[in-house]
């Protein structure tokens, strides 16, 4: 059947309710951001930063209002609804701007107001005013009223707003403060961006207490670039130690895409904190030292943030890339913080004055001749064993399976199984008749004894060319007695980890000793549980 057309003019028109469904998770300190957002973009593309932005919010604990005012260059008169309009914008996909979703400053007036007024005075024109209300927001009707109102300065925007959704105290305005001064440090600093809050002008702020230690450990600047095709995104990587650790979480990285801050003193597995060997780690108190500051501009097409600005897109071709350069540059420094973190008095906090590198890469490789100097690795308990042992493993072929029975127990002991004790007791009863064996095989050379009461007749060998007193076998028949009760009778028999560690070290590792020259690490006591 060929398709019969039956209406050409469905209403596709958007339920009102979408603009205050994309404004729920906004709040008054993101409300405020999407605005300075708006701002900042209006000034970039009108003005082309070839004069200051000064950007005035007044919070008014009193009358419960923001009044909000910028001379970005203001709002042409047909283009008025954008404010409203969900999705629209003056922006395009290949500006070096903030906004491109089209939903941060009227999901802003939505989210933080009942009331507000949107007043602009675009140059050459008159001023004019649109108002948003609860009451506009209840009707199906789109259109909205514009007035021609009392002029402003020209190219400035001004926003007030009333009958606020949140209450404004002394320590949300503090909050505020820092909030801006951090997340737009760049535009402050660098960008000639000028905000003042109830009349104070705002100081730029971004973490700066960083460690410059001997020995090629001070923090870098990596600058390079993520190639996407025709399109390139400029980066830069700082990275270092902090003067202090933090053992509340406030480490790890700081990113801004576009001079924007979107993320803060990460330490998840967003920015490559987990396990792997493509991972940075997981959090730890080891590693509270690191700091990281990444900064990305380029097209706000290939920025990898969320709508409002405050996660990353785990998908984006940018982000994939930028995961990866994480890994290459920040791993010798986490590894740095947990080398030297238990020498942290000599080796990181006195050092608080220094010059971070610049260090331009050209590709990957590049880095490996420009990371800090790490100090040896701590050799692992098998490694440790393995190089005591070293001679006699090579002298005599058969002790290494000795040895690695005794690390296999210990992996045991040191691991979370509810029933290690039950397991380390069968390990180190074989461990120790292979080593019976061995010695009379081995080194004495000679016959083992008929399979007919073969453990009986071997521990009459032993005791024969041994001088092991009474108190050692009778350890021995009591473990042996133990592993048969759990083995073939009482299942439920239970092994405290204080009888385990003397049968490892009073009577197994004792034999092992004597009859095999080899000698164990982290042996007395249970101190070999110490990671």
């Amino acid at each position: 059947m060929a398709d019969e057309l039956v209406d050409d003019s469905l209403d596709v028109t958007p339920n009102k309710q979408i603009l205050t469904s994309i404004s729920k998770d906004i709040d008054l300190y993101k409300g405020i951001c999407e605005m300075v957002d708006n701002s900042i973009d209006n000034w970039i593309l009108k003005q082309k930063e070839k004069r200051p932005l000064y950007i005035s919010i007044y919070l008014n604990e009193g009358k419960n209002e923001i009044i909000y005012e910028d001379d970005s260059g203001g709002i042409k008169e047909e283009i008025l609804p954008l404010v409203i309009q969900p999705g629209a914008t003056e922006r395009t996909l290949e500006e070096e701007t903030i906004g491109v979703f089209g939903v941060g400053a009227k999901r802003a007036l939505i989210a933080l107001s009942k009331y507000s007024e949107t007043i602009s005075h675009f140059p050459d024109c008159d001023t004019f005013k649109i108002i948003l209300n609860d009451k506009w927001l209840t009707k199906k009707e789109w259109k909205i009223s514009k007035y021609r109102t009392d002029p402003i300065d020209e190219g400035h925007t001004k926003f007030i707003l009333k009958d606020l959704k949140f209450t404004i105290n002394r320590q949300i305005i503090s909050e505020i403060i820092d909030l801006i001064s951090e997340t737009y440090y760049f535009y402050l600093k660098e960008r000639n961006v000028i905000i003042e809050l109830n009349g104070a002008k705002l100081e730029p702020k971004i973490f700066d207490e960083w460690s410059f230690p001997n020995g090629g450990r001070h923090p870098r600047e990596y600058k390079f670039n993520i190639n996407l095709g025709k399109d390139s995104i400029r980066c830069s990587m700082t990275i270092g130690l902090m003067l202090e650790s933090s053992q509340t979480g406030k480490y790890g990285f700081d990113l801004f895409c576009n001079d924007r801050r979107i993320l803060s003193e990460v330490n998840d597995h967003r920015l490559g904190f987990r396990k792997g060997s493509n991972a940075l780690g997981t959090p730890h108190s080891t590693i509270a030292w690191f700091r990281g500051i990444i900064r990305l501009n380029g097209k706000n097409k290939n920025m990898p943030w969320n709508s409002s600005k405050s996660d990353i897109d785990p998908f984006h071709p940018v982000y994939i890339e930028l995961y990866k350069w994480i890994i290459l540059l920040a791993k010798p420094y986490v590894q740095l913080s947990r080398r030297i973190y238990s020498e942290s008095e000599k080796l990181i906090k006195p050092f608080d004055k220094g010059e971070i590198e610049i260090v331009k890469l050209h590709n990957k490789n590049d880095a490996e001749t420009n990371k800090p100097n790490l100090p040896p690795g701590r050799i692992s308990y098998e490694k440790k064993a393995k190089k005591e042992n070293s001679k006699e493993l090579k002298d005599k072929p058969w002790t290494r399976a000795l040895l690695e029975n005794i690390i296999a127990t210990d992996i045991v002991l040191k691991s979370n199984l509810e029933y290690k004790n039950r397991y380390a007791l069968f390990l180190l009863d074989s461990c120790l008749e292979i080593a019976f064996k061995e010695y009379i095989l081995s080194v004495k050379k000679f016959n083992l004894p008929k399979k007919a009461n073969f453990r009986e007749n071997l521990h009459k060998m032993v005791k024969k060319h041994t001088s092991f007193d009474t108190i050692f076998w009778d350890k021995i028949k009591t473990y042996y007695d133990l592993r048969c009760k759990l083995y073939h009778e009482e299942a439920a028999t239970s092994l405290t980890q204080s009888e385990i560690i003397d049968f490892r070290n009073e009577i197994v590792c004792k034999a092992l000793t004597e009859l095999h020259n080899l000698t164990f690490v982290f042996s007395e006591g249970a101190d070999f549980l110490i990671d």
